[in-house]
């Protein structure tokens, strides 16, 4: 789970790139044809390699009971805090994917090729967060990395904040944040996740299945708000969002971690 949390939150960088190499040797409409080679490559892999679904045993599926399971699961405090404080950490990137294009090509005029390459070093940096993590799993507490996270990612997103906040133009420093941000998120991302699903005795299906709704759902609201912020204001105000967002990550997380130590 805590690898797929990973590379769910990598693909939305590698796709800027791609794309932007991609259209400078072939029609963007041949994009398709890519996806569907490559979605037809994953049902391959689905078809060959995902284990069979586990067997009811003749029981029916009830929607009293399906809902007393979320109920009980969205009624845990602790593991409500641990999946919000998912969603909020990595808003600030996954906003950043979905808006970067208006600002750096509609805002600065960036070609997309230009584009692209602004993106390699918050790719780079997640991939080194998650590098590091791998080193120093098991030689300390899983809780220590999550600590260790929050210096460069908060670090990160004051730095896009200030830097843009009086000169909006200066998106460099949006990039150099950002960077520091997201290797402080490839530091937190797997262990929170793990720690999160482990947040509830219910099954673990109906727990992955809630803590996904609850990140989408911050995702889907925080990327349409961070949307009409910059559109509203600009990169600074955008900036300061994130900011935002990853104080309230910080929050979220504390508040998960003591609830963990007083069980």
């Amino acid at each position: 789970m805590a690898l797929m949390a990973n590379v769910a939150l990598i693909a939305p960088l590698i796709g800027p790139l791609a794309g932007a190499a991609f259209i400078q040797f072939a029609p963007w409409k041949s994009m398709f044809a890519v996806f569907a080679l490559v979605a037809f490559i994953a049902w391959l892999g689905l078809w060959k390699a995902m284990p069979e679904t586990a067997q009811s045993q003749g029981e029916k599926l009830r929607l009293t009971s399906l809902l007393a399971d979320y109920r009980q699961v969205f009624g845990n405090l602790r593991f409500v805090c641990g999946a919000a404080s998912i969603g909020f950490s990595a808003l600030p990137l996954l906003a950043w994917v979905a808006i970067s294009p208006v600002i750096l090509i509609d805002g600065e005029g960036l070609t997309p090729v230009a584009y692209g390459w602004l993106q390699v070093p918050i790719f780079v940096a997640l991939i080194m967060g998650n590098l590091v993590l791998a080193r120093i799993a098991g030689k300390m507490s899983i809780e220590k990395p999550l600590w260790l996270g929050a210096a460069p990612i908060i670090a990160g997103l004051a730095l896009a904040t200030f830097g843009t906040l009086f000169t909006p133009h200066a998106y460099l420093w949006t990039i150099a944040g950002l960077s520091l941000y997201a290797f402080g998120t490839g530091l937190i991302n797997a262990g929170l996740y793990r720690l999160t699903l482990f947040a509830s005795d219910m099954r673990k299906g109906t727990v992955a299945a809630a803590l996904g709704m609850t990140t989408i759902g911050i995702y889907a609201l925080g990327i349409e708000i961070a949307k009409r912020i910059y559109l509203w204001q600009g990169s600074g105000i955008f900036n300061l969002y994130g900011l935002i967002s990853g104080l309230l990550w910080l929050a979220l997380m504390w508040v998960f971690l003591k609830k963990k130590a007083s069980r």
